[in-house]
């Protein structure tokens, strides 16, 4: 009982949350992403009278429903991490990498041999009851990787290019590394933060990457 009032408080939350997703919704017009982002700062501060959801467990205040809300809203494929503050700069990125090159190799092979695994979490991404689970150890050593090089998640964008995503700051705003033999698309030579989709080079087949919502 106590987990159906949960979910139901969920889906109730998600109405709120989303009602009138996009500002002036009932005019036709392009709605800038800077517009969408501070409508969705504005539903953080609604009234505590709004924020109330009859039937919820006691746990769901009005504060832990906001601190829920901002979750949904900047990292709905993590609500347990939540959105990160800040990206690294491509210098901080950089220096992670030369530092722990072999782990980030390490990581690679380890992803390419459990190729029945599209995408691996780390645990503050890791949702309960996946449909697959990687074996204990071996979980384990991923664990310990995505520490030590500050990866969130590993994933298989094509059978031979790998995401590895440092920091998800809002919905689809992320940044990390990728792998891949064939160089991406808008490879460029400055400052990856700030273009819709684009990478950096950073040694044989390894990149920065940083993507926009779009």
């Amino acid at each position: 009982m106590r987990t159906r009032r949960t979910f139901g408080a969920m889906g109730a939350l998600a109405l709120v949350t989303l009602v009138g997703a996009a500002p002036d919704s009932g005019q036709v017009r392009d709605v800038s992403w800077e517009e969408v982002r501070a409508f969705h700062d504005s539903l953080l501060h609604l009234p505590d009278s709004l924020l109330r959801i009859p039937g919820a467990p006691g746990y769901m205040t009005p504060s832990w429903i906001r601190q829920f809300a901002r979750r949904f809203l900047y990292a709905p494929d993590s609500i347990y991490a939540g959105p990160d503050s800040a990206h690294r700069t491509d210098a901080e990125m950089k220096a992670v990498f030369m530092a722990r090159e072999r782990d980030f190799e390490r990581l690679v092979r380890m992803f390419q041999a459990d190729s029945a695994f599209d995408r691996i979490e780390s645990p503050d991404w890791r949702t309960p009851n996946p449909p697959k689970v990687v074996p204990a150890a071996r979980q384990a050593e991923y664990d310990r990787l995505f520490r030590r090089l500050e990866v969130r998640l590993i994933e298989r964008e094509k059978p031979n290019r790998f995401v590895l995503r440092t920091t998800t700051v809002w919905t689809f705003d992320r940044r990390g590394y990728v792998w891949s033999p064939s160089p991406p698309w808008s490879v460029r030579e400055h400052e990856t933060v700030g273009c819709d989709e684009c990478y950096r080079r950073l040694k044989g087949p390894w990149f920065i990457y940083f993507r926009a919502t779009s």
